[in-house]
């Protein structure tokens, strides 16, 4: 099954809210990923090839559940020890 995700831009991935992304029928093969002070959207199984940016205005969202999540990584791995 070949996916197709958006165009870039003048050489540069296209910016999308999350609201876009959530409803993007190529989501299921992509993930967030925090790079270069930004959110990037990448495909999961080549975290290298960008898709396209996440909105800045949705930067406040990320940042809040990418921080539960690295608290909670954090606490899992502390229960382990």
């Amino acid at each position: 099954m070949s996916v197709e995700y958006p165009a870039y831009v003048d050489g540069k991935p296209p910016v999308l809210t999350l609201s876009q992304y959530d409803l993007a029928s190529w989501a299921p093969s992509t993930c967030v990923d925090r790079r270069d002070g930004g959110y990037y959207i990448v495909v999961t199984e080549k975290p290298d090839t960008v898709v396209a940016k996440v909105d800045d205005n949705d930067k406040d969202t990320l940042d809040a559940i990418f921080q539960s999540a690295h608290a909670d990584y954090s606490n899992q791995l502390n229960e382990q020890k």
